[in-house]
């Protein structure tokens, strides 16, 4: 389980302290925000995934003009 002491200094809202004084998390709602909090880490993972597609391209539409740079200048010689 958690310390509920520790999850309550990030997440006040899901800790409560019972009569006798313990303090206890509500998982239930910590469920909600472990998944939302997972939907926005997949966000992220998404748009870097389609950035490092955008960048490889970049880097060989790159690559390739400098070959064709080398080789133009090779052929010249």
């Amino acid at each position: 389980g958690l310390i509920a002491q520790e999850v309550e200094e990030i997440i006040p809202s899901i800790v409560f302290t019972m009569k006798d004084g313990y303090k206890a998390v509500e998982y239930q709602k910590l469920v909600a925000l472990l998944i939302e909090a997972i939907k926005e880490q997949q966000a992220i993972i998404d748009g870097q995934k389609t950035e490092i597609v955008d960048m490889r391209v970049e880097l060989n539409e790159r690559l390739n003009a400098l070959e064709e740079i080398f080789n133009t200048t090779i052929s010249s010689k």
